[in-house]
């Protein structure tokens, strides 16, 4: 169903940075445990829907963030990363327009 007045929410890109290392599955790359468990607080505490690596090599990752979430937030959640903080990944942050929703 179009939600005829769609609520924009917030995506976070992850690419890998400066010591993501190559050929090295997303989480056995060091610094993944910290960010990891980094965007598990994020999410036990409502902030994230959904996260994950995308699965074609050098992609990165991303999540959803939730509804209500704003775009300072968004920002401070990228930059307060400890692998971002660590060189492993680097973040964009980018508004995104629901336009469907199962539910």
């Amino acid at each position: 169903m179009t939600d005829r007045n769609p609520p924009v929410r917030y995506v976070i890109f992850h690419r890998p940075g400066p010591n993501w290392v190559e050929g090295v599955s997303p989480l056995d790359q060091p610094g993944a445990a910290e960010h990891t468990a980094y965007m598990s607080r994020l999410h036990d505490a409502g902030n994230i829907d959904c996260a994950g690596p995308l699965l074609t090599p050098g992609a990165g990752g991303m999540c959803v963030l939730a509804d209500g979430v704003t775009g300072e937030q968004a920002d401070a959640f990228g930059r307060e990363d400890p692998g971002v903080t660590g060189g492993l990944i680097t973040f964009e942050v980018h508004p995104w327009m629901q336009v469907y929703r199962s539910s």
